[in-house]
This record gives structure tokens, sequence and C-alpha cells, in this order.
């Protein structure tokens, strides 16, 4: 893992969400609590409540709902599994639950998808809008399938300098444009088909699909060329500056706990060398 001058809490912010994905669908099938999940990541409930919520704009509720209900669409075209069974496998309390469900989602009953699978281009999925100009948009259901396939590749995490300072001496509402200009900042850098979202109060995530790591650090560093520029909001001269961590996917399993230490580690290395950058594997 490089790193440009970041504190890792942002970095740690996109490890749990991977966590917290990979826990759901490794039990997507079984019975489990929302404080089961937050117990496996080590963070507290009403934590895991607001780091999802500002990454992907919804409850983890409905993620999970929004999941279960994607891998049942699957399900339908590419098994043989009865609507009986497909709604047992995926917790609904009974047949008629799921087929509500379904038709209120699709707009059509389960065995007319089943037989009809090109209507469902029909239909809207929820979609995880992340913040950047052109509005680039990723279906929140899809958000770990993106994960595992970009498995191998480098994440980008950023954050905003002093950002509190920011909001304790210009106020919220220069702390909220603050925020859309790095949005609209880190976007103006990166590709079309780059996936890009918020994970924090003030931080930020990008999937860059690259698995070279020289290009993850020059896109870093473009980010990062851009600091010091002043900007003026509301009559106020403000200094946007953003610390960025790039570090990459691993290619087996997103072990939490073991990408943290690891982190950490090479985060407390460079603080203690003075370094602007370090390395980990």
């Amino acid at each position: 893992m490089y790193l440009i001058n970041s504190n890792g809490e942002d970095m740690r912010n996109f490890y749990v969400l991977a966590a917290v994905l990979e826990y759901i669908e490794e039990n997507i099938c079984e019975d489990f609590t929302l404080q089961m999940v937050a117990d496996h990541c080590a963070v507290s409930l009403s934590g895991l409540h607001k780091l999802f919520g500002y990454a992907f704009g919804y409850s983890i509720k409905d993620y999970i709902a929004k999941r279960r209900h994607s891998l049942a669409c699957s399900d339908l075209i590419n098994s043989k599994l009865s609507v009986l069974e497909i709604a047992v496998k995926y917790r609904y309390n009974s047949q008629e639950v799921f087929v509500r469900a379904f038709t209120r989602l699709r707009g059509i009953t389960p065995s007319a998808y089943r037989n009809n699978p090109y209507l469902s281009n029909l239909f809207p999925k929820i979609e995880l809008n992340n913040g950047g100009n052109d509005m680039r948009k990723v279906d929140i259901s899809d958000m770990y399938d993106e994960i595992k396939k970009l498995r191998g590749s480098y994440v980008l995490c950023s954050d905003i300098v002093h950002f509190k300072q920011i909001n304790d001496n210009f106020g919220f509402s220069v702390g909220d444009i603050v925020l859309a200009k790095t949005a609209q900042r880190i976007d103006s850098c990166i590709d079309d088909n780059m996936i890009f979202f918020r994970i924090g109060r003030d931080e930020f995530a990008v999937l860059t699909g690259f698995t070279d790591e020289g290009k993850a650090i020059e896109l870093a560093k473009r980010i990062t060329d851009l600091n010091s520029h002043e900007l003026e909001i509301n009559e106020h001269k403000v200094l946007l500056n953003l610390r960025v961590g790039v570090t990459k996917i691993p290619d087996q399993g997103l072990s939490y706990s073991e990408i943290l230490n690891s982190m950490l580690d090479s985060i407390e290395k460079a603080r203690s060398e003075k370094a602007s950058y370090c390395v980990s594997y």
C-alpha cells in the first residue's frame, strides 16, 4: 500500500464496507441480525448504519432485501427451483410474501419474470449515485459483485485535510460546499468507468480497476497535485487539500482484520519516518 499523507481512517472505512458486503453475501440465505454483522466487522451498530448510509444512501436492511431480490431473479432464470423454494431460500416468510415483494419491485410476478426475463430491463434498478459531475451510477445490489470482480486491483481512499476546522471556522454550509467541490475534483481526475462513492463524512473511495500499481499512484498524485488551491466560498477563502491512500483489494478474500493491521502498521511506519509514501504487502 502506498500512502500519500493519509491517516488511514478512510481506508479502514472501505475495508469495513467490503467486510460487510462479504459477510452478507456469505450469509444471504441464513438468518442473521445486523448486530451480528457489526460484531463481525468490529464496529458499533450505530457506526455501521452511519457508514453504510454515507456510502450507498440506503439502509443495510434495504441492501439485504435488494440483494436477496437480485439473487432470486438470477435463480428464476438460471435454476429449476420452484417459486416456493426460492422464497424459502432467501428467507421470505412465505411464497405469498415473496410474490408480493417481487411484484412491488418489478411490476410482474416471479412466474411472469421467469417466462419473460427480457422484461427485467423495463423496470429501474435501485441505483447508487456517486456524487460526481457525470452522475455515474451503480446498482447497489451489484456492489459486492463489483468489488469481487476487481480483486487484485487498486483502490484510492481520500479525505479532506482539516475538514473539522473548516466546519468549525466557516460553518456547515461552507463544509457542504467543500464536500461537493471535493467530489468534483476527484471526479475530474478519474476515468468514466471507475466507480466512485463516499465512504464517510469527508471520505471517498475510487475503485480504479488498475492492476498496475504505478498507474494507481499516478492517479493519486494527479488528485493531490490540485492541493493548495484556494476556494472562495461565501466570501471565505478555503484551502482544499486532500489526502489519498492507495491500497490493493486482496486477490483472495477480504479479511478485514488482517488488512487493517497491515495498513495501520505501514501508516505508523510512515509517521515515524516522516515519509510521504510507504508500502505494505
